[in-house]
């Protein structure tokens, strides 16, 4: 009978769901439907063989995956292998071939060659017969006299120097490889290739109630797919595919980047790392907190650092200030994208910095003021800054030591500790904590780095390079150091010369002079013990104003010598207004009393000049305002004193009859020359 046999293994591979997944099942379910009662279509195990059962008893699902096996699946064509100079076609195949094998092949290839190299020499000496030599060289080398009889016919059309080649194993192809329908095997390649990462067994489950409803044929085994998409689909590809090109980055190997051709602080990383503990901050807040760390690229040692709240453009000023003062200015920095670093306060008019909108009015930056060329290190990409590594070692060193015990947060959500959240160390007690181990990390010995070289530590290759260094490191003046401090406009200044700057005061003597006046102030928010420096609104330097030490309550020794300060002032301050005084008081009053006084003004002529005052018509007059309406009725000329007594007397008449004494006033007044003078009344 004509068609494809399967054994009982095959059909419980193709994982057709209306059939028994196991052996015992499948079998009593074809001796239930009859499979085995027919030699046709039933063969009974024999020996090692399995139970095979026809296709023609199969059901239809599982007879279109088996079936598939019957066409070979179409090869991949394979590269010719690479020809050397002089080989030709054949033996650049041999060796090709031969490269491919593992080593104990290529072993048993040279054993084979040796011994057929050592019949060759013994026949061709003429010691032994031919057969003589090919038992002889069998017995040498553990093989049968005629294995290295054939061996010796293969290799005659051959060059002695392609003999290893030439006798290498020929293995068979093994099983033919099964089919499967184009659009199959496409939907299975765009299903499982995706980013989400479905289980080949989840993308298989799917290609088959697709197949069946589409009518694609044949569809193999789910095996025989997964073993073709490995096969078919690289390392690399399937990565992209699955994984992301960040994951593909790192198949691709690393840029080894050697820094031992720079000098010690000519070339330095800056970065900032969030620890992953929990502090309590001065105001009471819990957070976690910022390290904003300088290294040397040269020696590897960290230079300088600072912790924040945040990652602010303050803190990395402050952070490069303290290392210019400390160990001088270098040639280059590479730093990160971070918004902190590429402010204008920072880089401003770099010409490598490409982070924000560029203005003609931006301000230059502290890096280009101090010459210094800057880098910018490639976002994600921790291999292009050396820094990270130490601030895997900090991980360890500081964020799990055990005064964060119950403040560490773990490096991830699912790595949260037990104690989480627990506790917060307090901010100083943590700054103490980074403060010791720092200088720890600098100074632990046999570091492995190209510089230090398992032997040296970071400060010993630090130092070591300042030594080898032609020229120290550029310094800077003291009116640069003020470049980085941090800036608080707009503060007045009280009325004694006082500032207050983050709930200190600061006074000098001369801020006296600028008393009331709006300045700028620019201070270390981490150092407030050291002096302020004080600028006008146009950016002129006035002088640094120490600041005013608190006092204990009940301390005496504070209290004198807060008043032996204040009786200097005064000396001082008296010392100063008498040499400012060039003659005394009594100099003053005697010159005053020679000067001879002076004469009297002249008295002026007396003048009449007559003036009669309009009248306008006005509202009318208030009860309470019977005087000035008598006043502004009646035009009264007091040119002489008993005109004006008159006038008095009329005035005080009015205060009880405003009528009367309007009409007597202008009868006492009617004898004047201008009888054109009236008053207006009300109909």
């Amino acid at each position: 009978m004509t068609g494809a046999w399967f054994t009982v293994y095959e059909v419980l591979e193709a994982n057709d769901p209306g059939l028994p997944s196991t052996q015992q099942g499948l079998e009593a379910h074809a001796k239930r439907c009859g499979w085995t009662n027919n030699a046709d279509t039933f063969r009974p195990s024999r020996g090692r063989l399995a139970a095979q059962y026809h296709e023609s008893v199969l059901p239809a699902f599982t007879r279109m995956r088996l079936t598939a096996k019957a066409t070979p699946d179409v090869e991949p064509q394979e590269d010719e292998p690479a020809q050397a100079d002089g080989q030709t076609p054949e033996q650049a195949a041999l060796w090709g071939r031969y490269n491919r094998l593992k080593q104990d092949q290529k072993d048993l290839c040279e054993r084979r060659k040796a011994a057929v190299v050592h019949a060759v020499d013994l026949y061709n000496a003429g010691a032994v017969g031919k057969k003589a030599a090919l038992e002889l060289a069998a017995a040498k080398f553990g093989f049968s006299a005629s294995s290295v009889g054939n061996w010796e016919r293969q290799v005659q059309p051959h060059g002695r120097e392609d003999w290893a080649a030439v006798l290498a194993p020929k293995h068979g192809g093994g099983r033919e490889r099964t089919v499967c329908h184009p659009d199959a095997w496409a939907f299975l390649k765009a299903d499982y290739l995706r980013l989400e990462k479905p289980s080949f067994a989840a993308c298989y489950r799917r290609l088959c109630h697709v197949a069946k409803a589409n009518g694609w044929e044949p569809v193999p085994i789910r095996k025989t797919l997964e073993r073709r998409m490995t096969r078919e689909v690289d390392k690399a590809t399937m990565t992209l595919a699955r994984e992301g090109g960040d994951k593909l980055k790192a198949v691709y190997p690393a840029l080894t980047r050697t820094r031992e051709h720079f000098d010690a602080m000519e070339a330095v990383n800056i970065d900032g790392h969030l620890f992953d503990v929990f502090v309590r901050w001065t105001d009471g807040k819990v957070g976690r907190v910022i390290l904003v760390a300088i290294q040397d690229l040269y020696s590897g040692k960290i230079i300088a650092w600072r912790l924040a709240k945040s990652e602010n453009k303050e803190t990395v000023l402050l952070v490069i200030g303290d290392m210019v003062r400390r160990h001088g200015v270098p040639a280059k920095m590479w730093l990160d994208n971070g918004r902190a670093f590429a402010s204008k306060w920072v880089t401003g008019k770099s010409d490598t910095r490409f982070k924000f909108k560029r203005k003609e009015s931006d301000p230059v930056g502290l890096l280009p003021l101090l010459g210094v060329e800057c880098h910018w290190t490639t976002p994600y990409s921790g291999q292009s800054k050396p820094i990270e590594r130490a601030f895997r070692d900090m991980c360890d060193d500081i964020a799990k030591h055990p005064t964060c015990a119950g403040a560490y947060t773990g490096n991830s959500v699912e790595a949260k500790p037990e104690n989480y959240a627990s506790k917060a160390v307090p901010i100083e007690t943590f700054k103490a904590l980074v403060a010791a181990e720092i200088p720890r990390h600098n100074a632990r010995p046999e570091r492995r780095s190209e510089v230090c070289g398992g032997v040296l530590s970071f400060d010993d290759a630090f130092a070591q390079g300042l030594a080898k260094r032609v020229l120290p490191p550029q310094r800077v003046s003291p009116e640069q150091e003020r470049l980085w401090l941090l800036a608080a406009e707009n503060v007045k200044v009280k009325k004694n010369g006082e500032i207050h700057q983050l709930g200190n005061r600061y006074w000098a003597p001369e801020m006296v002079d600028h008393a009331r006046e709006t300045v700028t102030v620019r201070l270390d928010p981490e150092n407030l013990h050291q002096p302020i420096h004080i600028y006008d609104l146009h950016g002129a330097y006035i002088m640094a104003v120490p600041v005013l030490e608190k006092a204990g309550f009940d301390s005496a020794e504070a209290a004198r010598k807060h008043n032996t300060n204040r009786k200097a002032y005064l000396k001082h301050t008296r010392e100063k207004e008498r040499l400012l005084k060039e003659m005394t008081l009594d100099e003053v009053q005697r010159h005053l009393r020679a000067v001879p006084p002076a004469p009297e003004p002249e008295a002026p002529e007396e003048q009449n000049p007559n003036v009669v005052a309009p009248v306008f018509r006005q509202a009318r007059p208030k009860r309470n305002s019977a005087i000035a309406a008598s006043a502004a009725a009646v035009d009264i000329d007091v040119a002489t004193e008993d005109d004006f007594m008159r006038f008095v007397e009329l005035t005080a008449r009015a205060r009880n009859n405003p009528l009367a004494g309007i009409g007597s006033a202008y009868s006492a007044m009617g004898s004047t020359e201008d009888d054109s003078s009236s008053f207006d009344h009300e109909d």
